[in-house]
């Protein structure tokens, strides 16, 4: 992972705590929380069958959480930044359903959960998480930037998409692990067909967090190279700067 250069920070600091509680980056104007105000999330999930739950995050995970989320915010124009969003609730755990979550979005918000390292809340895994949610929020508000006849040409014949991450997570069929053997049918793993949102996420997080294996799989395999190619199309919508040299040069 290259470094990043990190943008100055206007801490907001609650009197007689030794943690802050609410961050905002001037470069972009995004607020960060990790002590779940009562309006955290809308109001109509918190009632069934949506349910959420949320528990508050360690304190001292704040500070590795917030700069991993500034790394992966360092890739994006602060225009894009301060257009598509606004908010960053950072929490332990959450659930909706009766599911936990790593992570979920509104139009403008993002909301990621971190119950520590050894739990497999890495840095990398936290930047993975908001490529994906980030790129959610991107879709909802663009989703004429994708070309969505050009994707569904690409599907094996005959293949449904399952439905949506949640069903996948109940079928036990969510894995985010790049799986050679779904390459050639243009997935990159299994998750990548629980829906046609998920499987834009995940190609989306492949190209922000610049993994070696994402760049051999797309020279290799020709329908992943095209869907690629299209998430990539999309991303040049919302901003020029965004074109395959970028997406690879963050692989090297």
């Amino acid at each position: 992972m290259l470094a990043a250069s990190l943008p100055f920070l206007l801490a907001l600091v609650d009197p007689g705590q030794a943690t802050p509680t609410t961050y905002q980056d001037q470069r972009s104007g995004i607020r960060f929380f990790r002590d779940a105000p009562p309006d955290m999330f809308p109001a109509y999930w918190l009632r069934e069958p949506i349910s959420a739950q949320s528990e508050p995050l360690a304190s001292e995970e704040w500070e590795r959480t917030r700069l991993a989320l500034l790394r992966a915010m360092d890739r994006y124009p602060p225009s894009v930044l301060k257009q598509y969003l606004s908010r960053i609730y950072l929490v332990q755990s959450m659930k909706f359903y009766g599911v936990g979550y790593a992570g979920t979005h509104t139009q403008s918000h993002i909301y990621i959960a971190n119950s520590g390292v050894r739990r497999g809340f890495s840095n990398v895994f936290l930047e993975a998480t908001f490529h994906h949610e980030f790129a959610h929020v991107l879709q909802l508000r663009q989703p004429k930037f994708l070309d969505r006849a050009g994707w569904s040409a690409v599907l094996p014949s005959g293949f449904r998409y399952l439905g949506n991450g949640l069903l996948a997570v109940k079928s036990g069929t969510h894995s985010v692990s790049y799986d050679a053997s779904l390459h050639p049918d243009g997935f990159l793993a299994e998750y990548s067909k629980s829906s046609l949102d998920e499987d834009f996420c995940l190609i989306a997080e492949g190209l922000f967090l610049g993994k070696p294996t994402f760049w051999v799989a797309y020279d290799r395999h020709e329908k992943l190279r095209r869907k690629i190619d299209l998430v990539i199309q999309f991303y040049s919508r919302i901003d020029s700067s965004f074109t395959e040299e970028k997406f690879r040069s963050w692989a090297r």
